[in-house]
């Protein structure tokens, strides 16, 4: 089923620009579903080629700016909503496409996240209390069915404020090279040569990133800092992508390996402090390839 509706995408422009603008629209109501519009634009820009891709991505930028300024009044919705969804995903395919590597692609695209990251930080210094004023709001809409106090929910929402700026890029940052991860292999069903490019998909990252990563990991919590708190955070999604990539790797070499594989996620989406031990197995991973000794 996968392999068909991936088939369909890039058989045509026509079928890629109407696919990818479904996406874009069911994003506008469930904007999680966002993982799938940036899949496809990446998933026609391996196969296509780059240049492709973007013609696609600018023609349905300008279909949701012409739909939501009818439907909501505001024809700018569109436009954020294209260049949210789409142009990281070009960006993050075509540096794929040229290096031939997730990994180099994975690097790169945590570099971007840290330089928005610190850009947003130093731009846009009341950016806390911008974050608290929308929590502030969000949150009072909800209060009718929570039973937290005021004073209680002014802290919540002070506390989040800090971390919200991480935290959203990080979760741009997470949902993105997941995106790239399954185009790399809808794209390897589409040539039917998903075997053969396993090992293409594995993912290695440098061991200076990993020891920089435990560095400053290390002084966040030594010194509390909110700053170093997040920028720790953004750097170890990588490692999570890594650790999971691990997962892979290891279970494939094992007799019951699809049962462990569910485990894994399972534990991920209903314990999500298991995240943290999957980000510590991707370090360890990068600095002494864990899953080849283990694998074999």
């Amino acid at each position: 089923m996968l392999k068909g509706l991936a088939s369909f995408i890039v058989s045509s422009r026509l079928a890629a620009f109407g696919s990818l603008l479904a996406l874009c629209l069911l994003a506008l109501m469930l904007p999680l579903s966002a993982l799938f519009s940036s899949t496809a634009i990446m998933l026609v820009a391996l196969h296509a080629g780059s240049r492709q891709a973007l013609y696609i991505a600018v023609a349905c930028t300008l279909a949701l700016t012409v739909f939501t300024g009818f439907a909501n009044a505001n024809p700018l919705i569109g436009i954020a909503m294209g260049v949210a969804q789409l142009l990281p995903g070009l960006v993050l395919a075509s540096i794929y496409t040229r290096s031939g590597s997730l990994s180099v692609a994975l690097q790169t695209a945590v570099l971007i996240a840290l330089v928005v990251f610190i850009g947003v930080i130093r731009l846009l210094p009341d950016i806390e209390q911008i974050w608290a004023q929308l929590l502030h709001e969000l949150l009072t809409a909800m209060q009718a069915n929570t039973t937290l106090p005021p004073a209680q929910l002014e802290t919540v929402v002070s506390r989040l404020a800090q971390f919200m700026t991480g935290l959203v890029i990080g979760s741009a940052l997470l949902m993105h090279s997941i995106a790239l991860l399954f185009a790399h292999w809808l794209h390897a069903l589409v040539r039917n040569n998903d075997k053969a490019e396993i090992e293409h998909g594995e993912i290695s990252l440098s061991k200076v990133l990993a020891v920089a990563t435990i560095l400053t990991t290390a002084a966040a919590f030594a010194t509390q800092s909110v700053f170093l708190v997040q920028l720790s955070g953004i750097i170890g999604i990588l490692f999570f992508l890594q650790g999971m990539n691990a997962i892979h790797a290891i279970t494939r070499a094992m007799t019951k390996g699809k049962l462990w594989l569910i485990i894994s996620y399972l534990l991920v989406i209903f314990i999500p402090q298991a995240m943290l031990l999957i980000v510590l197995f991707g370090l360890i991973d990068s600095l002494s390839n864990l899953r080849s000794r283990i694998s074999h």
